[in-house]
């Protein structure tokens, strides 16, 4: 995914406060940032993020910097207020593109 109109170490501090792995990888089209669960909380049996982990993770980035944009596969959310916009609708559907996914563990 990219994240854009936030510094690198906001994105981090966000991935540790809900409890996800960051990694990245630089190119000519720029960063590109790949989230995966660090722990029980969002994994699924395949050990990947679920689509709530990923709102956790987007909520604690817009919460750092409400202008924050955000491009996935399957969203692009131009700042706090679309994202909210968007959520309810973008979740449902990435549970039902990817049902196997969301076998994550709310609370550890």
């Amino acid at each position: 995914m990219k994240i854009q109109r936030i510094r690198h170490e906001q994105i981090l501090e966000a991935a540790r406060d809900v409890g996800v792995l960051v990694t990245t990888y630089r190119d000519d089209s720029g960063t590109t940032y790949f989230v995966k669960p660090a722990g029980r909380r969002f994994r699924s049996e395949r050990g990947v993020l679920c689509a709530h982990g990923y709102q956790a993770f987007f909520d604690a980035i817009f919460a750092r910097e409400d202008g924050a944009a955000i491009t996935t596969s399957i969203a692009r959310y131009r700042g706090r207020d679309d994202f909210e916009r968007q959520r309810h609708q973008d979740l449902k559907r990435a549970i039902q593109m990817f049902p196997e996914e969301c076998k994550c563990v709310e609370d550890e």
